[in-house]
């Protein structure tokens, strides 16, 4: 299983300065992350890098508070994604905020030495790695951009005036000082069709080989090859019930569910159409009975290609009640499915004598046996007792066989006005964005083909928000160009 001294998830703090670094920041969104989280899944973990390009929400304040939020929360940010730090320089120096705020945004975060005229980026960078007593897990790019090929018009974009470049070579010449072996120099060109720097695919693969070689400095070797495919299986369930299971809203349903598991020996299926929060759902129930004291027995179809085979499921039911007892591991030696059925039953029928036993699995409709899909015979069709099921399908599943076996369903309700704001603002913090209420408003006001409200859908809100927090305003500045009459609440 993963390392208990690692965490379930990292973060990196991605410093640059914004208007020129646009296109680097959409590749270590859409082409390093994904690829960062494949290599940290080995371990257990998931990546996320902070990207503080959109977000910092200072439509409340005056200028100087605007200002000061916005440092604070750089400052705050840094902090808690020590000790990972990217930064990305180019031609530019950045934006230099009053001295008052960042005296005021330094004294809160302890950032100490304030001076007067320095950069935004230069302070993020200053407090991030060149402060650090400890070894930071920084890396530093600098970008070469031939400054002949970008229009004349575009220039002011990308290279900044002689004096803020002066002060941006010894910014970088203490960099080099500092962390010899951390500073990477990049080519880019600039892409007529595009209007934008472009050529970066030497870049993506640096920054990619680059992260990974400082993470396993600090995770070790990988040693997923040496791991026993259940104990995969139990680590991406791990990333699946740690994603889902703060869920923000529906506390009536979820608590009733929970307590009727646990009060009762109760069967329960939850259905409800493609993205309402099912699955969400069922890892909120799991980890309120998770405390109780209960032994767990969770599957989600679909997070893995082995999910999908009910032998695989039984195997890891088996896997998991052979830990419990503490039993020889005995599942690899069964032979066929109809024994491997029989040994479940038999192992199970021992759990239940010594606890509760809650089964919770995600998406039965698609679970297999064969060519057949959604099929509940594996149970037991005599329950020995202390036994509480909780699955969860599509509204189109025939429920007639779990009905059969005492099962009742419960569709899925939808969401209240309250659950809605809640979730997207939750979900905006997760990417450690704010969102304004206009932009709220927008999101719950948006209709789907059959003229229903789009949010009560949380997959909807989800990608919606995913979208929304990627968005800067040269983007929106785009987007206005393409539909002027676009409303406010989304500029």
């Amino acid at each position: 299983m993963k390392n208990t001294n690692l965490p379930d998830y990292i973060s990196i703090f991605v410093s640059s300065t914004f208007r020129d670094m646009q296109t680097e920041r959409d590749i270590l969104r859409d082409k390093v992350v994904p690829i960062l989280n494949e290599f940290a899944a080995q371990y257990g973990i998931s990546v996320e890098l902070i990207d503080l390009r959109w977000g910092i929400n200072t439509k409340s304040n005056n200028e100087n508070e605007a200002g000061f939020k916005v440092l604070r929360t750089c400052f705050d940010e840094i902090k808690r994604c020590q000790p990972y730090f990217i930064a990305l320089l180019g031609d530019r120096y950045g934006w230099i905020p009053p001295y008052e705020q960042v005296c005021r945004a330094a004294d809160g975060a302890g950032y100490t030495g304030a001076e007067s005229d320095k950069s935004v980026t230069e302070m993020e960078i200053k407090y991030g790695a060149l402060m650090r007593e400890y070894s930071p897990s920084c890396l530093f790019y600098f970008r070469e951009l031939d400054k002949q090929y970008v229009p004349r018009h575009a220039r002011s974009d990308y290279f900044d005036m002689p004096e803020n470049l002066t002060r941006l070579k010894i910014l970088k010449d203490e960099l080099i000082a500092k962390f010899p072996n951390k500073v990477r120099r990049y080519k880019a060109r600039w892409d007529s069709r595009t209007r934008q720097v472009g050529g970066l695919d030497t870049f993506a693969q640096g920054v990619i080989d680059d992260i990974k070689a400082e993470l396993t400095l600090r995770w070790g070797a990988v040693v997923s090859e040496h791991k026993s495919w259940q104990q995969r299986e139990e680590a991406a369930w791990k990333r699946f019930f740690s994603s889902g299971k703060e869920l923000t809203g529906r506390e009536v349903e979820s608590k009733y569910i929970s307590d009727k598991l646990l009060r009762e020996d109760a069967r329960i299926l939850v259905n409800g159409e493609s993205g309402s929060g099912k699955s969400t759902l069922l890892c909120k129930i799991a980890g309120k009975v998770m405390t109780a004291g209960i032994l767990l027995l969770p599957h989600s179809v679909g997070i893995t290609d082995a999910s999908f085979d009910t032998s695989n499921m039984l195997k890891m039911f088996i896997w998991r009640m052979e830990e419990f007892l503490q039993l020889r591991q005995t599942a690899e030696a069964v032979p066929d499915y109809e024994t491997l059925k029989t040994s479940f039953q038999s192992l199970l029928a021992q759990c239940c004598i010594k606890t509760k036993v809650i089964f919770a699995i995600d998406g039965i409709d698609r679970l297999c046996i064969g060519e057949k899909a959604g099929s509940l015979e594996w149970l037991p069709l005599q329950p020995n007792g202390n036994i509480s099921i909780l699955l969860t399908a599509d509204d189109k599943y025939n429920a007639s066989e779990f009905k059969a076996l005492g099962g009742c369903t419960i569709p899925i309700p939808p969401l209240y006005e309250k659950d809605i704001r809640c979730i997207i603002q939750k979900l905006a913090r997760r990417y450690h964005k704010e969102l304004d209420e206009s932009v709220v408003l927008a999101m719950m006001q948006k209709k789907d083909g059959n003229g229903l409200p789009s949010a009560r859908n949380p997959l909807f809100l989800n990608l919606s928000v995913q979208n929304l927090v990627m968005l800067d305003r040269y983007e929106f500045a785009e987007i206005e160009k393409l539909n002027p009459i676009i409303p406010k609440p989304l500029r």
